[in-house]
């Protein structure tokens, strides 16, 4: 069999059992482990697979789940993550507030702080926070509201953003991945952070450990546009080795 027949087999069995160990591969393939590991290094290296301790697991994720709008998922992370967004906020500074619960807590923090803001956001959830602060001044986009995630998209939205320029953008994703780009589960929601991107002079992702090596539907942005990504502490070394050139990691004091 040929490298190339080899590898379509190994990730169809991969993204089929979403993980398979070392010797699984091994014994469906009938070759060596030198070769398995080989191969497995190319589908890393590519995009296409997640290299694990034992074997290997599929990159991509259900389209159709949305983890961003649960408020009880990796909620201490989230936390975490908002934190060391709040402290790249600079007084008077200009910035788009995307939508999700890691960005509902950087809002809580705006709103619990004094600093003077222009926030510009399409998430309902966030506004009753922000307006804490009374010397945040805040501009809701308007457009169709999802009932689910209670953000707006659509035309409406996307071309409200073109009305501003910003300091920073704090975007949300659902996968972030060297290869794939950093993606989000719907069109609609991929467009407006499209928008959100280009009026922001820096583009600032915010995901939790959980959300790296996934792929999601649609794709917003190449790694690339990314100015830098806060995550929380649970990254492991693999992965930090891999992504670090984009994480940000707060200067200690």
């Amino acid at each position: 069999m040929k490298a190339y027949e080899r590898r379509k087999k190994m990730l169809s069995l991969i993204n089929d059992m979403k993980f398979v160990s070392m010797q699984d591969l091994k014994n469906y393939l009938n070759v060596s482990e030198a070769t398995i590991r080989r191969d497995l290094a190319d589908l890393d290296a590519n995009g296409k697979v997640i290299r694990t301790h034992g074997g290997a697991s599929s990159i991509f994720v259900d389209y159709t789940y949305d983890g961003n709008f649960l408020p009880d998922v990796m909620s201490v992370e989230k936390r975490q993550i908002a934190e060391k967004a709040f402290n790249l906020i600079k007084e008077n500074d200009s910035i788009v507030l995307d939508s999700g619960t890691t960005a509902l807590e950087l809002a809580k923090l705006i709103g619990e702080s004094s600093k003077s803001l222009f926030v510009i956001t399409n998430y309902t959830m966030s506004i009753n926070y922000l307006a804490k602060n009374k010397n945040c001044q805040v501009f809701v986009i308007g457009g169709n509201l999802n009932n689910n995630t209670m953000a707006t998209s659509g035309t409406f939205a996307e071309e409200a953003y073109n009305q501003f320029h910003v300091n920073k953008a704090f975007l949300g994703a659902n996968g972030v991945s060297l290869y794939y780009g950093i993606t989000a589960s719907k069109i609609h929601v991929a467009k407006v952070k499209e928008s959100m991107m280009k009026i922001a002079g820096e583009s600032i992702l915010l995901a939790d450990h959980s959300k790296f090596e996934k792929v999601s539907l649609c794709r917003f942005a190449p790694i690339e546009r990314i100015s830098k990504i806060i995550c929380d502490d649970g990254l492991d070394d693999v992965l930090y080795e891999k992504y670090k050139q984009y994480i940000y990691i707060p200067k200690e004091n």
